[in-house]
């Protein structure tokens, strides 16, 4: 058909099926194969370390998919795993703002055992760094006024 010189074209997307969300057990089976290929974790991107990710990743598709009832392409067990980390570090941070907020008392954040094995894999990265207070006063002497000070 013609329209002002153009010719348009009768184009028939097919519209792309949505596959089933993870469930627990997926995640936990996901989260086992990961743990196994610590390759994933390494930080570094020159080209051979990519590649060994990127073969690493394939033969976690392919481990997957032979235990799982549902079948996951490689780029969404990639972005599950995404979503997980940033989920588990989101937690953690919660984690510590509530326990913070209850004075060292315990966390009022549900405990999510997914979560916690997320963390568990990453290790410190997930984990983050203890805050060490930085100063000089001792413990227990914070309210303390130095002998020699002037209440002038």
């Amino acid at each position: 058909m013609l329209l002002g010189g153009l010719v348009k074209m009768d184009i028939i997307v097919q519209k792309r099926k949505r596959s089933a969300n993870f469930n627990s057990d997926d995640k936990i089976m996901l989260l086992s194969l990961i743990g196994n290929n610590s390759i994933i974790l390494n930080k570094k991107t020159d080209g051979s370390t990519n590649q060994m990710k990127e073969e690493a990743w394939l033969k976690i598709g392919q481990q997957f998919n032979s235990r799982a009832g549902e079948r996951r392409e490689v780029e969404s067990l990639k972005k599950i795993w995404a979503k997980l980390k940033s989920d588990a570090k989101t937690y953690r941070a919660k984690e510590r703002i509530s326990v913070s907020q209850a004075g060292g008392g315990p966390s009022e954040v549900k405990a999510d055992p997914i979560l916690e094995k997320v963390l568990d894999i990453l290790g410190r990265a997930g984990r983050g760094l203890e805050n060490i207070n930085d100063c000089d006063i001792e413990e227990g002497k914070e309210n303390m006024v130095p002998e020699n000070a002037s209440l002038e």
